[in-house]
């Protein structure tokens, strides 16, 4: 989901396994909710938390998602909202990690992964002293290593098997992978299992059309593609990167030899229609 501002007011939701960017954010009226296996990838929310919690919620839980802010920090605090915690995240690109709250409210935090010298309360407690208040007292600092181009962990992270106490895993990450797959569940969205492979192109190869009338095309692939795209389109076609859907009027005879991709975790896998 891209821009996306998901208001929750009903009380015992569950989201798991969404990817979203741009200036997507949270908006947390509710009690009770959990968020797990989440990608926030380069976020920047207008409210500065990609998790906005109104004042007097209750015992929400964020747990093994992936965030990368690219402006704000991760959680934001409009007043009071005991029983919240997050465990089993990655939290980068921001050193500030929550702006708001109070440390006696997130009992249960730990087992995350942070930038190097991670703040609190935007920026006014350090992470010795937030660490001293009980908090984050396992979780780790520095970088995951991520594979390039995606949030998949590398066979050398210290993400690896890093969440060894947290109170409940999910029994699966974001791309469908049972948890754990070694000695315990490996922090963020994802959980090694190897290397991902990228998506298939599925849809049939040739596809024809007429001048002056609609044409519609689907790509399809393997693995839960995030992202599409197609290079060489007649004059007149356009494609949906987020569906993959290729649509339009043609307006000039020939034959055209497109290259169709589709993209997700593991990488882009391409085919010539």
């Amino acid at each position: 989901f891209h821009n996306c501002h998901i208001e929750e007011w009903g009380s015992g939701s569950l989201f798991d396994g969404v990817w979203f960017t741009g200036t997507s954010w949270f908006d947390v009226w509710s009690h009770s909710n959990t968020y797990q296996n989440c990608i926030m990838d380069n976020v920047s929310p207008p409210q500065a938390g990609a998790w906005l919690f109104r004042n007097g919620v209750i015992a929400n839980t964020v747990r093994f998602n992936t965030v990368k802010m690219a402006g704000g920090q991760p959680f934001n605090f409009a007043g009071t909202a005991p029983g919240t915690k997050w465990y089993g995240n990655i939290m980068i690109g921001s050193t500030s990690i929550t702006d708001g709250g109070t440390p006696s409210e997130f009992a249960g935090t730990d087992y995350n992964f942070y930038p190097a010298n991670p703040t609190f309360n935007w920026g006014s407690m350090a992470y010795a002293q937030w660490q001293t208040a009980g908090l984050d007292t396992h979780s780790l600092t520095g970088d995951p290593l991520f594979n390039t181009g995606n949030y998949t962990l590398q066979s050398s992270s210290p993400c690896k098997d890093a969440a060894t106490g947290v109170p409940a895993t999910p029994s699966r990450d974001a791309a469908g992978t049972t948890r754990p797959q070694g000695s315990a569940a490996d922090m963020g969205a994802y959980e090694y299992g190897g290397a991902p492979t990228p998506p298939v192109i599925t849809s049939a190869t040739t596809a024809g059309g007429m001048t002056g009338q609609a044409f519609s095309y689907q790509i399809t692939a393997t693995g839960s593609p995030t992202s599409y795209g197609a290079t060489g389109l007649p004059a007149g076609l356009s494609v949906n990167t987020a569906s993959g859907l290729i649509s339009g009027t043609p307006t000039a005879v020939g034959t055209n030899s497109v290259t169709i991709s589709a993209t997700g975790a593991g990488g882009t896998g391409t085919a010539t229609l």
